[in-house]
């Protein structure tokens, strides 16, 4: 069964194509290894539709670290797609309370589409109220390398989500300010907001966690519709 699961995972990829960017992140660590296959579609007025996907897999060491690594594929407009990147992230979780809990992550991206690769590093927050999850990411990445432009990007991100019976409906906003020294004026500055809803596959004795959402853009430097999806399993 579980070599039935990767494989359909990973057969999967390329059929839709690089990180899905529109997540908000929990900061949840758990021992033990699991997976996920994220995948997105972006379209706006232009016609320069862009498909993402991302193949992650996570090994929790302990309750509080563990290692992940990422595959990414991207198609955008009429181009073919792409292995648009790859990365390693480390994650600790350093807050473990009944009803909140903080982590923070940083890690490197190795860019295989001639761009620069980069370093990141986030941390990510949850507070639990009854039926209510907020969840909410600060993350800051960089360029490194000879091609690496100068200064950093920085983002924010928020999901609130409401335990109806068996699913989770929520909403979320995404806003990536872009880089510090552009001083960029709201416009400029790519905002999402949208609703999600996330469920359980029944498999076996297991169960794989699935994510629907979409997102509207609210400005007019960001993509117009965003539609997304995400299965994970754990070992």
């Amino acid at each position: 069964m579980k070599f039935l699961i990767i494989l359909a995972f990973v057969l999967f990829t390329p059929l839709t194509a690089e990180a899905v960017s529109k997540r908000v992140s929990s900061p949840n660590v758990s021992k033990g290894l699991a997976m996920d296959n994220r995948g997105s579609f972006a379209s706006d007025e232009t016609g320069n539709d862009d498909f993402r996907h991302n193949l992650q897999f996570k090994y929790g060491i302990t309750d509080n670290f563990r290692i992940s690594v990422d595959t990414d594929y991207r198609k955008r407009g009429g181009s073919d797609a792409e292995f648009s990147n790859s990365d390693i992230e480390f994650r600790y979780k350093f807050i473990r309370e009944e009803n909140v809990g903080v982590s923070y992550s940083g890690g490197y991206e190795f860019n295989h589409s001639g761009d620069a690769d980069g370093v990141f590093t986030s941390f990510q927050g949850e507070y639990k109220l009854g039926p209510w999850k907020h969840q909410a990411n600060i993350g800051i990445d960089a360029d490194v390398g000879d091609e690496a432009a100068s200064g950093f990007n920085y983002d924010f991100r928020s999901g609130h989500y409401y335990k109806l019976q068996e699913i989770e409906l929520g909403l979320e906003y995404f806003a990536d300010f872009g880089n510090w020294k552009d001083g960029n004026r709201f416009e400029e500055q790519e905002h999402h907001l949208g609703p999600v809803v996330n469920f359980n596959i029944p498999v076996g004795e297991k169960k794989i966690k699935a994510v629907l959402g979409y997102a509207a853009g609210l400005t007019d430097a960001s993509d117009d519709h965003i539609f997304k999806y995400e299965f994970g399993y754990k070992f």
